[in-house]
């Protein structure tokens, strides 16, 4: 009769099911349903919330920085313009004296902030401002160089795109030209 009490008090695999059956359905279960819930949710609602608010967000950023960009091609546009008419302007004194001629590039450059300014024809350059080395190691696209020939202001856009840069045919000079550029922040290039 001892035998039989012990046996029941203390079978292991009587335990062991019970242990397993309050540990499954206890434990593990509301676990696992609680998981799948808190991941639903998530994924439904938490994550296409923020994924419409970030993509927003780089949308105009983007779009910003493409407005800047076009406002920068405004500007040079604006800029080659000023520069080739003050240049026609002064064309029998700049012709003269290339030190003249290349102060006054450097001060053209200056004050409309300008990077790269040279004047140049199909045999050399002209004249250039202090910080203009874009035709010593470029060459320019052929289709710009006709566009410029028309008369028109040709918009050159390179691989890099890290400025802008326009070029044009002077008017008082025989077959010459005028680059200007300006170098764009690289932090509005990223964005875009």
């Amino acid at each position: 009769m001892l035998k039989l009490i012990h046996e029941k008090f203390f079978d292991t695999t009587l335990r062991r099911k019970l242990v397993f059956l309050i540990g499954g359905v206890v434990t593990i279960t509301p676990t696992i349903l609680v998981t799948i819930f808190a991941l639903t949710y998530y994924l439904l609602g938490i994550d296409k919330l923020f994924d419409e608010k970030i993509a927003n967000a780089i949308s105009e950023t983007v779009k910003v920085a493409e407005l800047y960009l076009q406002e920068h091609k405004k500007n040079i546009r604006s800029d080659i313009l000023q520069v080739a008419t003050d240049i026609n302007k002064n064309f029998f004194i700049l012709s003269e004296n290339p030190e003249l001629f290349n102060e006054f590039l450097d001060e053209q450059a200056q004050f409309r902030n300008l990077s790269e300014l040279v004047v140049f024809t199909h045999n050399g350059v002209v004249g250039k401002n202090a910080f203009s080395f874009s035709l010593t190691f470029e060459k320019l696209p052929i289709k710009d160089m006709e566009i410029a020939d028309s008369g028109e202001i040709a918009l050159i856009s390179t691989d890099k795109d890290d400025r802008v840069r326009a070029i044009v045919k002077l008017e008082n000079f025989h077959n010459t030209y005028l680059l200007v550029g300006r170098f764009i922040d690289p932090d509005i290039i990223n964005h875009l």
